[in-house]
Protein backbone atom coordinates (compact mmCIF):
# COMPACT_ATOMS: atom_id res chain seq x y z
CA UNK A 1 0.00 0.00 0.00
CA UNK A 2 1.39 3.36 -1.03
CA UNK A 3 1.77 6.11 1.55
CA UNK A 4 -0.10 9.31 0.70
CA UNK A 5 1.83 12.51 0.06
CA UNK A 6 0.94 14.26 3.33
CA UNK A 7 1.95 11.21 5.36
CA UNK A 8 5.20 10.96 3.39
CA UNK A 9 6.14 14.44 4.60
CA UNK A 10 5.36 13.64 8.23
CA UNK A 11 7.23 10.34 7.99
CA UNK A 12 10.33 11.82 6.33
CA UNK A 13 10.56 14.62 8.90
CA UNK A 14 10.25 12.07 11.73
CA UNK A 15 12.93 9.83 10.20
CA UNK A 16 15.31 12.77 9.75
CA UNK A 17 15.04 13.50 13.48
CA UNK A 18 15.91 9.86 14.27
CA UNK A 19 19.10 9.76 12.18
CA UNK A 20 22.15 10.98 14.10
CA UNK A 21 23.82 14.04 12.63
CA UNK A 22 27.01 13.36 10.75
CA UNK A 23 28.84 15.99 8.76
CA UNK A 24 30.64 14.74 5.70
CA UNK A 25 34.15 16.07 5.04
CA UNK A 26 34.16 19.15 2.81
CA UNK A 27 34.03 18.12 -0.84
CA UNK A 28 33.48 14.42 -0.18
CA UNK A 29 31.35 12.57 -2.72
CA UNK A 30 32.53 9.03 -1.93
CA UNK A 31 29.01 7.74 -1.14
CA UNK A 32 27.30 9.59 -3.99
CA UNK A 33 25.57 7.77 -6.81
CA UNK A 34 22.11 7.76 -8.38
CA UNK A 35 19.80 9.06 -5.66
CA UNK A 36 16.41 7.66 -4.76
CA UNK A 37 13.86 10.23 -3.61
CA UNK A 38 10.38 9.87 -2.24
CA UNK A 39 7.95 12.15 -4.05
CA UNK A 40 7.86 14.46 -1.02
CA UNK A 41 11.68 14.69 -0.84
CA UNK A 42 11.97 15.35 -4.57
CA UNK A 43 9.48 18.20 -4.32
CA UNK A 44 11.62 19.88 -1.63
CA UNK A 45 14.63 20.19 -3.93
CA UNK A 46 14.67 23.69 -5.37
CA UNK A 47 17.15 22.95 -8.18
CA UNK A 48 15.80 20.11 -10.31
CA UNK A 49 18.35 18.19 -12.37
CA UNK A 50 17.97 15.17 -14.65
CA UNK A 51 19.64 11.86 -13.83
CA UNK A 52 23.23 11.68 -15.00
CA UNK A 53 24.19 8.06 -15.41
CA UNK A 54 25.86 6.49 -12.38
CA UNK A 55 26.75 9.81 -10.74
CA UNK A 56 24.48 11.80 -8.46
CA UNK A 57 23.02 14.68 -10.41
CA UNK A 58 23.51 16.94 -7.36
CA UNK A 59 27.30 16.67 -7.01
CA UNK A 60 28.61 20.22 -7.17
CA UNK A 61 31.93 21.96 -6.65
CA UNK A 62 32.83 21.27 -3.07
CA UNK A 63 30.54 18.25 -2.57
CA UNK A 64 26.78 17.89 -2.31
CA UNK A 65 24.80 20.70 -3.90
CA UNK A 66 21.67 19.84 -1.86
CA UNK A 67 23.28 18.81 1.44
CA UNK A 68 20.63 20.35 3.71
CA UNK A 69 17.78 18.88 1.59
CA UNK A 70 19.46 15.56 0.79
CA UNK A 71 17.14 12.56 0.96
CA UNK A 72 17.02 9.98 3.73
CA UNK A 73 19.12 7.48 1.79
CA UNK A 74 22.00 9.98 1.70
CA UNK A 75 21.59 10.76 5.40
CA UNK A 76 21.86 7.06 6.21
CA UNK A 77 25.37 6.69 4.73
CA UNK A 78 27.73 6.31 7.65
CA UNK A 79 24.84 6.20 10.12
CA UNK A 80 23.84 2.56 9.61
CA UNK A 81 25.99 -0.55 9.47
CA UNK A 82 24.90 -1.58 5.96
CA UNK A 83 25.88 1.82 4.51
CA UNK A 84 29.32 2.41 5.98
CA UNK A 85 31.22 5.52 4.99
CA UNK A 86 34.24 4.57 2.85
CA UNK A 87 36.30 7.16 4.77
CA UNK A 88 35.26 5.71 8.12
CA UNK A 89 33.14 8.71 9.21
CA UNK A 90 30.34 7.93 11.61
CA UNK A 91 28.07 9.80 13.97
CA UNK A 92 29.13 10.34 17.57
CA UNK A 93 26.22 8.19 18.72
CA UNK A 94 25.42 5.08 16.67
CA UNK A 95 21.88 3.95 15.94
CA UNK A 96 20.76 0.87 17.78
CA UNK A 97 19.78 -2.07 15.48
CA UNK A 98 16.06 -1.73 16.22
CA UNK A 99 15.96 1.96 15.26
CA UNK A 100 18.12 1.28 12.22
CA UNK A 101 15.66 -1.36 11.03
CA UNK A 102 12.65 0.85 11.76
CA UNK A 103 14.14 3.74 9.74
CA UNK A 104 14.99 1.46 6.80
CA UNK A 105 11.58 -0.25 6.65
CA UNK A 106 9.69 3.01 7.14
CA UNK A 107 11.70 4.80 4.44
CA UNK A 108 11.02 1.97 1.98
CA UNK A 109 7.29 2.49 2.64
CA UNK A 110 7.59 6.02 1.14
CA UNK A 111 8.40 4.27 -2.16
CA UNK A 112 11.52 6.21 -3.16
CA UNK A 113 12.38 6.04 -6.86
CA UNK A 114 15.06 7.03 -9.34
CA UNK A 115 12.53 8.77 -11.55
CA UNK A 116 13.32 12.11 -13.11
CA UNK A 117 12.44 15.12 -10.97
CA UNK A 118 9.45 17.20 -12.00
CA UNK A 119 10.22 20.66 -13.30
Amino acid sequence: MSMNYKNQGKTIRRLRRMIPDMKCPQGCTDCCGPVMFSEWERDRIKLKKPLSGIDCQYIADGGCGIYEQRPIVCRLFGAIKKLKCPRGCEPEEALDPTTERLITITYISTRPTLTEPTK
